[in-house]
């Protein structure tokens, strides 16, 4: 089974992007050290990144051919040299076996920078790497906030909107002699205060995702691994809404079904569901969580 599959790989090579390439040797048993990297020499543009494949039972195991590096087309090094090597000035096949040494190294370098998440010597931790990135964006813009969820929630259609909330707080009475009229003053027990608020609509037709969990339990799920850690330490307010627009019947107790997610009686408009309310940073607070 594995030689029909290193066989198909050798076959189709040109068609392989090298880090599913990478991904696909490491999942058949190739460890980093048994990988070889090695450079096609060509002054001509190829039309694929891998070149060949080759597989052996010794050191290296595993030696890719790749159209980059020392000995391609967009080679740093002076053309004095591939001028010596096609006179036959020198061996040819020896300077290149010394060359490919260094493409080795260039292309473990390459892709280091190329798949950041798996170098540790320059992010211990990618995924707080790219919390901290995260929290750049200003997200108090309606776009930001629009893209943030369509990342995390792509078979949904999301409808971001601003939607101010009126604050109201009970003051204490006026005391002559200690208060003052003006504009940051007021009369009376109850002061208004509107404040900013997102009001984030998510729509669907079907009531159950594609992994097979009713989109409620599944946005809730979504909120809580990826949304709400990058925007915990941000003052938004959110209201977020799930409707599901087939989905007229009523409420029903078999396996499947989930209380407060069914309505009570049958209705012909589409179901609505309040899934969080409140400031994110007070969630274990006051804020509202469905499921």
């Amino acid at each position: 089974m594995k030689k029909a599959v290193l066989r198909k790989i050798s076959e189709q090579i040109k068609s392989f992007d090298l880090c599913a390439l990478l991904k696909l040797l490491g999942s058949l048993g190739f460890a980093q050290e048994d990988i070889c990297f090695e450079s096609q020499l060509n002054l001509v543009s190829q039309g694929s990144f891998c070149e060949s494949i080759t597989f052996s039972n010794e050191k290296p195991r595993v030696v890719i051919l790749v159209n980059m590096g020392l000995l391609s087309v967009c080679s740093s090094m002076a053309s004095f040299f591939f001028k010596r090597i096609e006179k036959e000035e020198i061996n040819g096949l020896l300077f290149i076996r010394f060359l490919n040494f260094f493409n080795h190294h260039l292309m473990q370098h390459f892709l280091q920078m190329t798949t950041p998440e798996k170098n540790e010597a320059f992010f211990s931790n990618w995924q707080q790497t790219q919390l901290q990135y995260l929290s750049l964006l200003g997200f108090e813009s309606i776009s930001t906030l629009w893209f943030l969820m369509k990342i995390c929630f792509p078979e949904l259609v999301i409808e971001v909107t601003k939607n101010p909330r009126v604050m109201r707080l009970q003051t204490s009475s006026l005391v002559l002699g200690k208060d003052c009229l003006g504009k940051n003053s007021y009369l009376g027990e109850r002061f208004e205060q509107i404040l900013s608020s997102y009001r984030v609509t998510f729509t669907t037709e079907e009531e159950v995702s594609e992994l097979g969990a009713p989109w409620p339990i599944e946005i809730n799920r979504r909120l809580v691994e990826l949304i709400f850690p990058v925007l915990k330490k941000t003052d938004i307010h959110f209201s977020i809404v799930l409707i599901i627009k087939n989905k007229y019947g009523s409420m029903h107790l078999q396996k499947g079904s989930y209380l407060g997610f069914d309505r009570i009686g049958k209705n012909s408009s589409p179901f609505q569901l309040l899934l969080f309310y409140g400031l994110i940073k007070d969630l274990r607070r006051n804020a509202y969580l469905a499921g």
